[in-house]
């Protein structure tokens, strides 16, 4: 007759512990599981733009806000325009606790301007009001780069080469968004979720695209701005003013060592 032999105790053990985890896994993916959040406003505004010449900001509460700059050579000043989405929607939240949801629709209205008046950026501030979350109203501010591009080079710098394509009039502007600027996010549910641009999309429907999007010469030229709300805290840039008091502090602390010595 066969003898039974009997897990040795530390397998038991064992055993046991995976048992719990394998209960508790699920139950963690669970608080995280399928959250519908209700975005009930939506309110952007451009600020802290980075260099050019005649820079207008209208931030009117009705669509779109405009940003304008440069010296125009006969088309009138080069300038973004933001239509933000059609409020109220919902926003689902996967399993992961993360969801993507188009933003609104971004216009580059690309003109010839003179040499040395662009800006090089500017940054969207976004605010956003979710029904249930604390704090129910909050915004987020993001920083948005623009590359003004030489109209006469060959190869273009982006897109292939000039006369072709999206350089059929000149060589393509790029914008793009690099980073956030503030991440204080919003709780719900128990969660901290985080607001960050995804980047444009050529489609309104699901995000296709990259981080950049170039814009053609002579054209008002569309893409989507799409926008994700996770649980991932974003990496924060600091803002160019911070840069600024961050080595004003730090000559004065050098200045402070160089008087201690003497």
């Amino acid at each position: 007759m066969a003898r039974k032999v009997s897990p040795h105790p530390t397998t038991m053990t064992c055993l046991t512990h995976l048992r719990r985890a394998a209960l508790v896994i699920p139950l963690a993916a669970a608080s995280l599981g399928a959250q519908t959040l209700t975005v009930s406003d939506i309110t952007p505004g451009w600020q802290n733009v980075t260099g050019g010449t005649n820079v207008a900001i209208a931030n009117s509460p009705a669509d779109p806000i405009t940003l304008r700059w440069g010296n125009s050579m006969g088309s009138g000043q080069s300038g973004y325009n933001f239509n933000d989405r059609a409020t109220p929607f919902d926003v689902v939240l996967g399993p992961g606790g993360s969801a993507r949801f188009l933003l609104g629709r971004f216009t580059h209205l690309n003109r010839p301007i003179e040499s040395g008046t662009s800006i090089s950026g500017a940054q969207l501030r976004v605010q956003m009001t979710i029904a249930g979350a604390a704090p129910t109203t909050f915004a987020e501010v993001f920083q948005l780069a623009h590359e003004e591009t030489p109209n006469g080079a060959d190869p273009c710098p982006y897109g292939g080469p000039n006369g072709s394509g999206v350089n059929a009039e000149g060589c393509a502007d790029r914008v793009l968004v690099t980073s956030n600027i503030t991440a204080d996010g919003f709780s719900f549910g128990g969660t901290q979720y985080f607001l960050r641009l995804l980047g444009f999309s050529s489609s309104n429907s699901s995000f296709v695209g990259a981080g950049d999007f170039l814009s053609a010469e002579n054209g008002s030229n569309d893409a989507w701005l799409w926008a994700e709300i996770t649980t991932e805290r974003p990496n924060i840039v600091p803002e160019p003013s911070t840069y600024v008091l961050m080595a004003t502090g730090l000559v004065g602390l050098g200045m402070l060592r160089r008087r201690r010595r003497a």
